[in-house]
């Protein structure tokens, strides 16, 4: 499935748990209402393309590379697209704006908190 951002209501779609891909670094970030992780469609490395949910076959475009200056915000990195970010197309802030990857560039749609979940 799709993955856009959305206001938080603390639905199982809504929530990510973090899992370390040992020795890569890297993190997968498992959903809890589908069971499958977060992944960069095609194993693309083109800015815009598409990320969604696809079972977990710890492939690189499934491991994410975490990077903080301040420890409040994360960029998070494909693992086989080093050059590229977790990014919110255009900047939107609406429900429905759709999650892709995007040449890191540090501004704020590139911009994530982690927060713990029970």
């Amino acid at each position: 499935g799709n993955v856009i951002q959305w206001t938080y209501f603390g639905n199982p779609n809504q929530i990510w748990w973090g899992r370390s891909r040992g020795g890569t670094g890297g993190f997968s970030f498992l959903n809890k209402y589908s069971g499958k992780v977060l992944d960069v469609a095609g194993v693309s490395t083109v800015s815009g393309a598409n990320v969604h949910q696809w079972d977990d076959v710890r492939g690189a475009n499934q491991t994410w590379l975490p990077s903080s200056s301040d420890g409040v915000w994360w960029t998070f990195r494909p693992n086989h697209a080093p050059g590229q970010c977790l990014d919110i197309s255009a900047g939107n802030t609406a429900d429905g704006a759709n999650v892709q990857q995007w040449q890191c560039n540090g501004l704020t749609p590139q911009q994530f908190a982690l927060t713990p979940t029970p």
